[in-house]
């Protein structure tokens, strides 16, 4: 496959994928904006598990949406920088390696500032991503990469308040919380449904 090939293959299949994506894909944007927040959070170094598994498991759900399983190795097999879902791609697997490598090596101070600026890079690439799909205006204003950010960080800072065991089992605490997370969540899906009426 050419370059020229393989990026027109992504550009149609992000017009094509714009027209299905659901709540699978609500779901893998939720779970990649809450890992990318827990890795820039200053507690990042003690969830570095949750974010990991939060990523594992968006990774899962990406994949399981994908039509052609094997049509995801063309973007770990080439040099498309133009194609955003090439951005994507990388940072779902260097972050998921990095993350990986920290829990081996934890006092490796490196390892917290390659986790933090990934997950910078999980943070803002769907705001960005949506914002470059022509075919979708309603996904271009400038509110919507800030909102993915903000999304992002909001359901990171509502999970350490659940897992902080000095609010746990305080309805006060917990049950907000909770709320902000399902909150993070439909918002990200009416976000998502509202450029593809």
């Amino acid at each position: 496959m050419t370059p020229e090939t393989f990026q027109l293959a992504a550009e149609s299949g992000m017009r094509c994928c714009a027209t299905f994506w659901g709540l699978d894909i609500a779901f893998e944007l939720f779970l990649a904006g809450l890992a990318g927040g827990l890795m820039v959070l200053p507690r990042a170094a003690q969830t570095r598990r949750w974010s990991l598994a939060a990523l594992a498991l968006a990774g899962l759900t990406l994949f399981l949406h994908l039509g052609q399983k094997s049509a995801v190795l063309w973007f770990y097999a080439s040099w498309q920088p133009q194609a955003p879902m090439w951005w994507g791609a990388w940072l779902f697997a260097l972050s998921i390696a990095v993350l990986a490598w920290w829990e081996r090596r934890p006092n490796a101070g490196w390892l917290r500032v390659a986790a933090a600026m990934l997950g910078a890079g999980l943070i803002l690439y769907p705001g960005f991503m949506l914002g470059m799909l022509a075919a979708r205006p309603a996904w271009h204003p400038v509110w919507t990469p800030i909102s993915f950010v903000v999304l992002s960080l909001g359901s990171a800072a509502a999970l350490l308040v659940l897992l902080d065991p000095r609010f746990r089992g305080r309805l006060a605490w917990s049950a907000p919380a909770a709320a902000i997370l399902a909150i993070c969540f439909a918002t990200r899906a009416v976000i998502l449904f509202s450029g593809q009426g």
